[in-house]
């Protein structure tokens, strides 16, 4: 805000836009925050915007931005249609090489350009344009639709459009179908179109994203996001994606409940050499061994047909050396979980399974032909030319790849949490899921399953290995039958699954017959809450050894007592041993009576949440890290809610703004990952901006902080995805430099 002042006080004006240069450059994309709302969604005057080379020069610097960002300010959220609208056409005006004096007649030439050019009902791209790529309206809950439509026309390079929570949003009413009578303008400005957005719009149903889609033509999209949308989508959705979408590397469809198996089987196949990341989190129709019955017969009777010979069931297209991998344990637990799956079924429901299976497949491969001939272009002939010898050396190894793992093979994140309902039994399909994954999965979520096997988890943790990095069975009811005739290794599914883990985030909380194992010296994040099976031994084990974990919960474990907490004791430890790094701690409903809370503060010193409490040490970080992200945003600090006078008022306002500008909040934590500072919170406290990370693939609901994108993953290929709530995934996804 000073620097803003300053150059208001300035009356040179070559001065003037080289100032107002560096302070754009310096905030970035929280211009907005810095200017008066109604100077820019009204384009009215200010008392800030005192002459029109300071204008201006605002607005060619907005229209030379590569981000419009809306979101982070709560006034600024509340923009309308119209207001957008206006805030566009003044950019476009002023950028605009022709529009450089401002006189009444070229200012309603202007105007009749946006009457007769820009009100045409095509999706074409407009002569007059701005450099924007990233449109993020999230949160802004009084757009309609009309205003997006108007920023596309004028937005041909854009790549990026961030719509979630933009409850009133009705493609329906706006991008309708007679908008796609020119087909070819809109496959130009959408074939730049890489991820879309529209998480929380409750008006999306499956007419209304159609409509959207039809008009848009997304060729080249590679992520949706379709989590929370209008519960009414169907399968019906597919058929559109499977049209214009054929290179999706991220879906997201989570709590879809009216989308069946059928539908994301069809996604599944179409995107099969692109597909790495899936939320089917919540729905409640995929019934998933039926996806997978085709798949588990074949395996199965690979399993029967190489008894002797272990080396066969490797799954073909497994991305480590087979010789980092225990073959005849891999038989044994692979043999279990899909004797079991065949067990739980009578034989006529499963070959009704594998037959519709099989008819699926071969309708999908029907549908994929007549797309590929009539809507699939995919580049255009000089293109084709240049990459003729890179297709044809793919072209072997997708046929091959299209008959082993026709769903699943390229996953790297998987979300089949609450998936289906309690009458669907799931025993065998992550282990079948593993095996035609080969290996790729990173980031898998299980929780809330009533049928999870341990030798499933041992499957895809043996088939993982250092791949797999997160996963989650909280709730799951993991569970081991014995098969008849099966090989009698029951006992050691766990210890193998433990053994071949290299993941940093691991939840089993509620899981109530699994056992710790000492040997996660990776683990960033454990929770263990209300787990029958963790000893106090295995937990001191666990503190001994585990010197880079950051959060623990064992909350209602009845085995644990307040002694295996203290370190001081321990036999694993030495006397040079230095403190455990815990950030958070949750140990609520133990018995507590021998170690008090306070004395838990001496032993972890770093502990910012107690109980899920903020401990002193974590109130002051918090509030330094909010005061650190509202003065990057420009939100005015409140100082205290206390009445004074105003000579305490006055002094208390020089103080407030002498610590923001001579001693920022920034300088104090820029070197440092903002997880020393929220820790694992998700609260309205933690917000800050988010980026993802191409390179270390933390993308997809996950995001680092801005200091770990400067140090941590300087050269990579990096974007930003707006704010939010929430805490860095620096230190669990990849190898931070921050702590």
């Amino acid at each position: 805000m000073q620097s803003t002042t300053a150059i208001r006080n300035n009356n040179d004006d070559t001065s003037t836009t080289t100032n107002l240069n560096n302070v754009i450059s310096a905030v970035g994309q929280q211009i907005f925050s810095y200017l008066p709302l109604g100077s820019l969604l009204n384009t009215t005057s200010s008392p800030i915007l005192v002459n029109t080379v300071f204008h201006d020069s605002v607005f060619l610097m907005l229209g030379q931005a590569a981000t419009l960002n809306l979101s982070q300010c709560a006034h600024l959220r509340e923009v309308r249609d119209i207001q957008l609208i206006q805030l566009i056409r003044t950019i476009v005006e002023i950028c605009h090489p022709e529009a450089a004096t401002d006189t009444t007649i070229q200012r309603r030439r202007r105007r009749r350009h946006d009457e007769y050019e820009c009100r045409s009902s095509r999706v074409a791209s407009c002569s007059l344009s701005i450099k924007v790529t990233q449109l993020d309206l999230s949160r802004c809950r009084n757009i309609h639709g009309q205003a997006i439509l108007y920023c596309l026309k004028h937005m041909p390079n854009i790549q990026r459009i961030i719509l979630s929570s933009t409850s009133r949003f009705d493609p329906l009413t706006t991008f309708t179908t007679q908008q796609a009578t020119d087909v070819n303008n809109a496959i130009q400005l959408s074939n730049k179109l890489q991820y879309i957005d529209i998480s929380g719009c409750s008006k999306v149903d499956t007419t209304s994203f159609q409509s959207f889609i039809s008009v848009l033509q997304p060729s080249k999209l590679l992520h949706l996001d379709l989590s929370g949308v209008s519960s009414m989508i169907n399968d019906e959705i597919f058929t559109i994606l499977g049209r214009y979408c054929y290179k999706l590397e991220s879906l997201s469809l989570a709590g879809a409940t009216k989308i069946t198996e059928y539908g994301v089987g069809l996604i599944c196949y179409i995107c099969r050499y692109t597909l790495r990341s899936l939320n089917l989190r919540g729905c409640e129709k995929v019934h998933l061994p039926k996806l997978l019955a085709s798949a588990a017969f074949d395996l199965m009777r690979l399993i029967n047909d190489n008894h002797d010979n272990h080396q066969a069931i490797l799954p073909p297209n497994y991305v480590r050396s087979h010789d980092t991998i225990s073959k005849r344990q891999y038989y044994s637990n692979l043999f279990n979980s899909m004797k079991i799956m065949f067990r739980l079924v009578d034989d006529d429901t499963m070959a009704d399974w594998i037959e519709s299976s099989r008819r699926h497949m071969s309708r999908y491969k029907i549908l994929e032909q007549q797309w590929r001939e009539s809507y699939w272009n995919e580049s255009t002939d000089q293109q084709q030319q240049q990459q003729q010898q890179q297709q044809q050396q793919q072209q072997q190894q997708q046929e091959e790849e299209e008959e082993e793992s026709p769903f699943f093979g390229k996953l790297e994140q998987l979300d089949i949490s609450l998936i289906g309902n309690r009458s669907i039994r799931l025993e065998g399909c992550l282990a079948t899921i593993a095996w035609l994954n080969g290996g790729r999965l990173r980031h898998v979520n299980t929780s809330g399953l009533d049928s999870v096997l341990q030798s499933d988890l041992a499957i895809l943790a043996s088939t993982s290995q250092e791949n797999l990095q997160s996963l989650s069975t909280s709730a799951s009811s993991i569970d081991e039958p014995l098969p008849p005739g099966g090989p009698s290794y029951h006992s050691q599914h766990l210890i193998a699954f433990f053994y071949s883990m290299r993941c940093r985030d691991l939840d089993l909380s509620h899981c109530q017959r699994f056992m710790l194992s000492a040997t996660l010296n990776n683990i960033r994040s454990l929770k263990l809450d209300y787990n029958r099976g963790i000893q106090g031994n295995n937990l001191q084990a666990l503190l001994a050894t585990s010197t880079k974990l950051l959060r623990l919960s064992i909350r209602g474990c009845p085995n644990i007592r307040s002694n295996d907490l203290c370190l001081g004791k321990h036999m694993y430890l030495g006397d040079n041993q230095p403190p455990l790094g815990l950030l958070e701690l949750d140990c609520r409903d133990i018995n507590m009576s021998f170690l008090p809370l306070s004395r838990l503060r001496e032993i972890y010193p770093h502990l910012l949440k107690l109980n899920n409490r903020l401990t002193p040490l974590g109130s002051k970080k918090i509030q330094a890290h909010r005061s650190s992200f509202k003065w990057r945003v420009g939100e005015e600090l409140m100082a205290s809610k206390k009445r004074k006078s105003c000579g305490d008022r006055a002094t208390t306002i020089t103080t407030s703004l002498a610590s923001d500008g001579d001693v920022c909040p920034i300088t104090a934590a820029s070197n440092c990952c903002t997880i020393l500072s929220t820790a694992f919170s998700q609260g309205k406290d933690t917000e800050q901006e988010m980026f993802a990370c191409l390179d270390c693939k933390i993308e997809s609901g996950h995001f680092v902080c801005t200091t770990c994108v400067k140090q941590c993953h300087e050269g990579h290929e990096t974007y930003s995805v707006g704010s939010g709530v929430g805490y860095c995934d620096c230190c669990i996804f990849s190898s931070c430099k921050c702590l």
